[in-house]
């Protein structure tokens, strides 16, 4: 009894690993089991009978799933409905009742222990996946679009909630429901700096960027290098104009960037900065770009691989004199408005340039960003995960800013 109490415990283990697309070692397993030997393994454990209904709700879960695994999908209906009586409020035992019904042809009542789940679990994504199939099948559109809405609007963890995240993207646009939009960028790499000796890599950085927001489909991408004040200024302003029209927004620099007395700026090539309050004179503040791209519809993002050492430190001369102590890094920023902020290294930390034709940061970024069906928030944690890796820990890129409820979605299929 207990050594299949054990086996049948196993199987239930392994069916929820692969029920939440886990890459543990039971889906392996799951995998290479014999499914007949599990429908005997708890049938045996069944007729034996236990006085523990948890157990023996656990062992008709198990045995239904192994049946379902072998296409035996009456059986294995029954054998939910029997697991069910003992715990009728498990949504997992609803929704893979509903997947059996589903794949049997039984649309209606799929349809039917789909909502039931949900209503026991509202977050149960892949419920309202497997409802939205089932509702397509039967040709009603509406509903099965607001299931897939469903879908993308809740996270997507593991394998198979990205994978059914994914599709739900790929139904929506063929079904006319989902467009990116219009989208924009405006693309600077300052590299040449007059005054300072010459960064190599922003404005290949740049480049790359550019070419593959255009590879996404960004209608407009604009794009300067190695631009002075005067040229700067005016990208920025024409920008600002254009992103009132837009549904996204998107500002992407590398290059210098400088924090003075708690204000960010970014740094044309023509810049001295002889003295600390000549800053506001040379230079582009982070402020004014943020409100540059606060008009687009839905998406405001500015990207920032500006976070390198300030060289100009130590000949800024205070307006009392004293000479400015070296400063690393930007200043944490709080955009308001729905404005998100990246920057390729943490408030107060630095940014390395890399040794390669792109720095750390924009070749993790370039490397995620095409993934299909990645939200901006996810792609996020990717690149800090890329990037903290690269530099041995040593640079953390940040997200500041709230993000919207809606999810956003660089390419979706």
């Amino acid at each position: 009894m207990r050594v299949l109490l054990g086996l049948c415990l196993l199987v239930t283990l392994v069916e929820f690993a692969r029920a939440q697309g886990d890459d543990c070692q039971l889906v392996e397993d799951r995998r290479q089991a014999d499914n007949s030997r599990i429908v005997q393994a708890c049938t045996r454990l069944i007729e034996q009978g236990s006085g523990n209904k948890e157990a023996m709700a656990q062992a008709y879960h198990a045995r239904g799933n192994a049946k379902h695994a072998l296409k035996r999908y009456d059986e294995a209906i029954a054998d939910y409905g029997l697991a069910l009586a003992l715990r009728p409020g498990a949504a997992t035992l609803y929704y893979d009742r509903a997947n059996s019904l589903k794949e049997k042809g039984d649309a209606v009542a799929a349809i039917a222990d789909f909502d039931q789940a949900l209503a026991l679990n509202p977050n149960l994504g892949l419920a309202y996946f497997g409802r939205a199939e089932a509702l397509a099948n039967r040709g009603e559109r509406d509903r099965a679009i607001r299931d897939y809405e469903k879908v993308i609007a809740l996270p997507a963890t593991t394998r198979r909630e990205q994978r059914a995240l994914q599709v739900s993207l790929q139904k929506l646009t063929q079904l006319g429901v989902m467009s990116l939009g219009k989208r924009i960028a405006l693309v600077i790499g300052n590299g040449k700096y007059q005054d300072q000796s010459a960064l190599p890599n922003p404005p290949n950085d740049a480049q790359a960027v550019a070419a593959k927001l255009r590879q996404l489909g960004f209608q407009d991408v604009a794009e300067h290098y190695d631009v002075d004040l005067r040229a700067m200024s005016d990208a920025i302003k024409g920008f600002g104009d254009r992103a009132a029209e837009a549904d996204w927004a998107l500002i992407y620099y590398a290059g210098h960037g400088i924090e003075v007395a708690g204000v960010n700026y970014l740094l044309p090539i023509d810049v001295k900065l002889a003295r600390e309050t000549h800053v506001q004179d040379e230079a582009i503040s982070l402020d004014r770009v943020l409100s540059k791209v606060g008009s687009a519809r839905k998406l405001r993002l500015v990207i920032l691989d500006a976070c390198r050492n300030n060289p100009f430190s130590l000949r800024m001369v205070r307006s009392g004199g004293a000479m400015r102590s070296a400063a690393g890094g930007l200043a944490d920023v709080e955009p308001s408005g729905g404005v998100l902020v990246i920057y390729s290294a943490k408030h107060g930390s630095t940014a390395l340039d890399g040794e390669g034709a792109n720095s750390p940061f924009t070749d993790a970024l370039l490397k995620n960003i095409d993934e299909p069906g990645l939200d901006l928030v996810t792609l996020v944690g990717k690149v800090r995960h890329s990037v903290l890796g690269a530099t041995q820990n040593r640079q953390e890129p940040w997200m500041y800013g709230a993000p919207s409820p809606e999810r956003h979605f660089f390419k979706m299929n």
